[in-house]
Order: structure tokens, then C-alpha cells, then sequence
């Protein structure tokens, strides 16, 4: 298996590198799996690290254009001259304001078509083209209603994007606030180059794996994906019973992610045994590692309790016996060897 990943990502303070200079690697372990021989099982795993999920805020709905304008219409009669009769003020009827509320009706229609396509526009931008949405623009507009269009925060959040764009292409760092959005597009432009798309959140949840999973595998149906279950996270801390921490795992297989693993689980297992049996040799001896390790790789069949061929005595043995004609004097596997004491 072929991992390649940037020395700075995850959970140590990660890095988003710019996607050519991503990508550049991911096509290198691709063409070199094309070229494989010896037909040795290659992946490539492409890595990202997703930290929030934006929120979209629903608005009041207000009065539809045509309804506004008719009502507009109705209660707010205009006063005209009657050219036969120049001497008496009378309201206008409805047939001398029809053409009038066509026009109106006709521009308001035309506003209502630019703002669609101005939301659609907008969508298919790079900064939010990557992104699936349940509702059309006609929707947003329609909600959006005479409300402000343009705010002070987006047109910052507008140039900070083109700076992270700019920054980007020429290879400069530049530190931004994760989210979801420009993570999901990423795992898009890696896709073609990579088996799996490596995932690392900023805390495990499985509703932000959940949302990521589903606008990659929308568009690229059955995509593997690779989850992180790091030790960094502090798991008791987010919220779990010991029902959902135990169905954690399989939450998320469901939604597509068919390489699960914990980075660093043999450090902190190690670290862990070798604190108790420090701890209780002191005042134990022998008979702390007896009761925190032999005894229970004997309870637990693990093979390693007869570690010796585990170093390849055995191996090492077999190719001195064909050397030596045959010989056993020099083996070092069999009688009188201490693995024998466990049979």
C-alpha cells in the first residue's frame, strides 16, 4: 500500500498545500501502479482535513414579486386627467393602468430572471461549485425578496477567497479557518489520482464525515474514502455513551469510508503496558510481568509469547541445515530451547 502524505497535515497544526503541488505526488505512485509488474497490490490514498460544517440559515419568506405588485396596484390608485373632460379629476380605471402594471410587471420579471441567474452564477463559481444543494436559485431569490443582497462580510469573505486562490498559485502559505466546503473540493481534484481520498475531521462526528462522504460519492460514485480515528481526539470528550462510541465505526462505514484506522494505537498500547510494568516491577518483581504479560499472552493465545520464532530462528535454521549437509549441532530452534518450556 502507497501512502503519500504532506509532513504537515492532520492533527499536528495541518497544512493545506496548494492542489498542483498536491496532486503532482498523487500522479507519480498512479502511473507508477500502471506500470507495476510484478501486479504487487498498490493504493493511493489522498489526504484532507476537514474542520466545520457551514450552516445555511433559512429566511423569512416574503411577498412574491407578482403579489407585491398587484397589491401595490390596488391600493395605491394613481390620479389622472381625463382629456375629454379637463375641468373634474377622476381616478384612472383599470384599463388606463393595465399597460402601466405590464410594464411594471415585465420589469419586475426581468429583475427576478438577473437574480437567478446572478445566484447561479455565483454557485458555479469555483469557491462553490463543488457544493450539492436541495433547493434551486429560484428558491434563494424567491426567499431572498427585497432583502440586501450584498453585504460588507461576503464581499470580505470574496477577497479573502481570491487571496487564498492567488497565494495559492504561487506556492505561498497562507493559514485559513477550516471548513468543509473547500475540503470537499479538494477530495474532487484528487479523486482521479487516488484509490482512497484520506479524511482526517477536526473532531470525530459523524455527521460532518456523513456530509463530506456524500458530496464526494455524488460525484464520484463509489469512491473509497480513509477516516483517521486519531488519538488525538479526546473521545470521551465529545458526547459518546458507550453505544455510539461502539457504533462509531460503523456509522461511518455505511457512508463510504472502507479504511478505518487508529495512526498511532501501537504507541499508546505500548506506552501504556510499559507504564504498569515499570510502575509495579518496582515493588512486584517478577511477578508483575508474569501478571500484566505472560500470563495473559497465555490467556489470550497470542503467538507472540514464543517470541523466539518470531525473529526467524527457524528460517535462519532451515538455510544453515541445507549449508551444513543436514547438520542440526548449530540450530538454535529445538532441543534444549526454552520455547519448548511452553508446550
Amino acid at each position: 500500500m502507497l501512502i503519500w502524505r504532506h509532513p504537515r497535515v492532520g492533527h499536528s497544526c495541518g497544512k493545506r498545500v496548494p492542489l498542483n503541488q498536491g496532486i503532482s505526488p498523487e500522479k507519480a505512485p498512479w502511473l507508477a501502479s500502471r506500470t507495476n509488474s510484478n501486479h504487487t497490490m498498490m493504493r493511493r490514498i489522498a489526504t484532507k482535513a476537514p474542520r466545520r460544517v457551514p450552516l445555511l440559515k433559512p429566511r423569512t419568506t416574503p411577498i412574491s414579486a407578482p403579489s407585491l405588485a398587484a397589491r401595490c396596484l390596488s391600493t395605491t390608485p394613481k390620479m389622472a386627467k381625463t382629456p375629454a373632460n379637463p375641468f373634474s379629476d377622476v381616478p384612472a380605471d383599470a384599463f388606463q393602468l393595465l399597460s402601466e402594471a405590464n410594464k411594471a410587471g415585465e420589469a419586475e420579471d426581468a429583475l427576478y430572471e438577473s437574480q437567478i441567474k446572478e445566484v447561479e452564477a455565483w454557485w458555479r463559481s469555483p469557491r462553490y461549485e463543488g457544493i450539492k444543494r436541495p433547493y434551486s436559485a429560484a428558491d434563494v431569490v424567491s426567499k431572498r425578496g427585497t432583502q440586501q443582497q450584498t453585504y460588507t462580510s461576503s464581499l470580505m469573505a470574496r477577497k479573502l477567497f481570491n487571496l487564498i486562490k492567488e497565494r495559492g498559485a504561487e506556492g505561498k502559505p497562507l493559514h485559513t479557518m477550516g471548513a468543509i466546503d473547500p475540503v470537499t473540493k479538494r477530495a474532487l481534484a484528487f479523486g482521479p489520482y487516488a484509490d482512497l481520498l484520506w479524511v482526517e475531521t477536526g473532531d470525530p462526528n459523524v455527521e460532518v464525515a456523513t456530509t463530506l462522504a456524500r458530496a464526494v460519492r455524488a460525484q464520484m460514485p463509489g469512491k473509497g474514502l480513509v477516516y483517521n480515528l486519531s488519538p488525538s481526539f479526546n473521545w470521551m470528550a465529545h458526547g459518546f455513551t458507550d453505544a455510539t462510541l461502539k457504533s462509531f465505526i460503523w456509522d461511518i462505514a455505511r457512508e463510504g469510508f472502507v479504511l478505518q484506522l487508529i495512526s498511532l494505537a501501537g504507541l499508546h498500547s505500548n506506552a501504556t503496558i510499559t507504564n504498569e510494568l515499570a510502575r509495579d516491577f518496582k515493588s512486584d518483581g517478577m511477578l508483575a510481568y508474569v501478571n500484566l504479560v505472560q500470563r495473559r499472552e497465555k490467556e489470550g493465545g497470542c503467538d507472540v509469547l514464543t517470541h523466539q520464532k518470531w525473529s526467524g530462528a527457524s528460517y535462519i535454521d532451515g538455510i544453515l541445515g541445507a549449508i551444513q549437509s543436514g547438520s542440526s549441532s548449530s540450530k538454535s530452534m529445538g532441543e534444549g530451547n526454552t520455547e519448548g518450556q511452553f508446550n
